[in-house]
C-alpha cells in the first residue's frame, strides 16, 4: 500500500473547510522527518500541514513509538491547546468515551475510502466548523 493512498479523499473532504490545518501522526515522520513526510502528500494537503505529533525535541523515537496513537495525539493537544481538533485514525486503542467525539475512525482495510468513515469525517468537519 503506498503512503497516504487515500489523500485525494481527504483533499476533497477538506475543500469546503479552507481554515482546517493538519498535524501528522504517522510513523513516517520519525523515519523521514516532517518535511520528507509532507512531500509524500499532495500539494493541497502539504500546504495545510503545521506539524506532527512526533517532535524530536520533546521525545525520542522509541518513546514515541511505544505510545498508543491516542497518547501521541493527546500529548500534542496538551502541548499546543488547539481550540478544535479531529483525529483521523484506524487505531482506537485507549480513546476514552469523552474524547471519541474528536476521533474519526477509519477502516483498517479501506481507510477513508470506507463510506462510514468519509461520512463521519464530513459530519464532524461540519460540526467543528460551526462551533
Amino acid at each position: 500500500m503506498p503512503p497516504f493512498e487515500y489523500a485525494p479523499l481527504l483533499v476533497a473532504a477538506l475543500k469546503p473547510h479552507p481554515d482546517v490545518r493538519i498535524v501528522l501522526s504517522t510513523s513516517w515522520v520519525p523515519v523521514f522527518g516532517l518535511d520528507g513526510t509532507k512531500h509524500m502528500l499532495p500539494a493541497e494537503l502539504r500546504r495545510r500541514v503545521i506539524g506532527a505529533t512526533y517532535d524530536p525535541v520533546h521525545m525520542l523515537p522509541a518513546e514515541w513509538s511505544s505510545l498508543t496513537r491516542h497518547a501521541q495525539i493527546i500529548r500534542y493537544v496538551r502541548r499546543h491547546s488547539p481550540k478544535r481538533w479531529l483525529a483521523i485514525d484506524d487505531d482506537t486503542e485507549g480513546w476514552p468515551a469523552e474524547q471519541r467525539k474528536s476521533l474519526v475512525r477509519t477502516s483498517r482495510l479501506l481507510g477513508l475510502a470506507h463510506p462510514d468513515a468519509l461520512a463521519e469525517l464530513t459530519d464532524k468537519l461540519m460540526r467543528i466548523s460551526s462551533e
